[in-house]
């Protein structure tokens, strides 16, 4: 993906204390050959362990990939209108993998609103394996196994080719 050019989404990539887990090429490859315009992070957290750096991660991971995403209500109400609030949201929704959001929604079956999400980030997602996994979640939940499985298919055909 990297050498082809077609990772372009933004990339965060952790790791704690542990050894041997093949981060270390990964860094090297995106060292390498990821595009000068590819958004990326590693993160090392050497004092964690791999039960303890979920919640540094996920924050650290969150900041990087939507910096301005939250707005304290003091600067909401600078936004001026509801509308413009809205309207502000919309935009960093962009900076958001709706179909990630989505497992959320799939795993209290939600699926209206999962398929809603998952509708909205088509365009993109469908080069993703998660996307695809996603809906294939989705139609084991509306009890669509036919197309489930196309989805399960492509999902690990594109995580092959992606060497996931």
């Amino acid at each position: 993906m990297l050498q082809e050019n077609k990772l372009t989404a933004p990339v965060f990539i952790s790791l704690a204390n542990e050894q041997d887990m093949g981060v270390e090429e990964l860094i090297k490859a995106f060292e390498s050959s990821a595009p000068k315009s590819l958004n990326w992070q590693y993160q090392h957290y050497p004092n964690e362990n791999h039960f303890s750096t979920a919640l540094p991660a996920l924050y650290d991971g969150l900041q990087f990939l939507a910096p301005n995403y939250a707005v304290d209500g003091s600067e909401m109400v600078t936004l001026g209108d509801y509308q413009q609030v809205l309207a502000h949201f919309k935009v960093q929704q962009k900076q958001w993998a709706g179909f990630q959001l989505a497992n959320g929604f799939n795993k209290k079956k939600n699926h209206s609103k999962a398929f809603k999400l998952l509708n909205s980030v088509k365009a993109k997602g469908e080069s993703f394996p998660g996307w695809h996994k996603q809906m294939s979640i989705y139609y084991t939940g509306i009890e669509k196994p036919a197309l489930a499985k196309k989805h399960q298919e492509i999902a690990l055909k594109l995580a092959k080719q992606y060497q996931f």
